[in-house]
């Protein structure tokens, strides 16, 4: 509603995304525990999957599998990443995505 009412006021362009982050931030902040859980999750279940396959070293794994050790990192950590970038590790995990959200996800879905 704010967004469309600056439109047509002319507020400045500056001003309008300065609203649509206030606006987008309300609603994160009502879900930011959870997704962060959830990324905890995501992380866990990532290092788990690669120690499984006998890969100890993350920055071995990332090496191997051309995916950036950093990132990597940041990712078993329980930090964000695109949709895109959990398909790589996927990937590099040589698994399918419902088995990768197949073990420890369902409570968190529901909470």
């Amino acid at each position: 509603m704010y967004l469309i009412w600056c439109f047509f006021i002319e507020v400045p362009l500056a001003h309008q995304f300065g609203l649509l982050y206030v606006m987008s931030r309300a609603k994160n902040d009502e879900d930011s525990e959870k997704a962060k859980q959830v990324l905890k999750l995501v992380g866990e279940r990532i290092r788990f999957l690669r120690e499984a396959k006998g890969e100890r070293n993350y920055e071995k794994f990332a090496f191997k599998h051309d995916l950036n050790r950093t990132q990597l990192w940041r990712y078993e950590n329980g930090e964000d990443l695109y949709f895109s970038s959990l398909l790589k590790v996927i990937s590099a995990l040589d698994i399918t995505l419902a088995e990768f959200f197949s073990d420890g996800f369902d409570q968190s879905a529901n909470s």
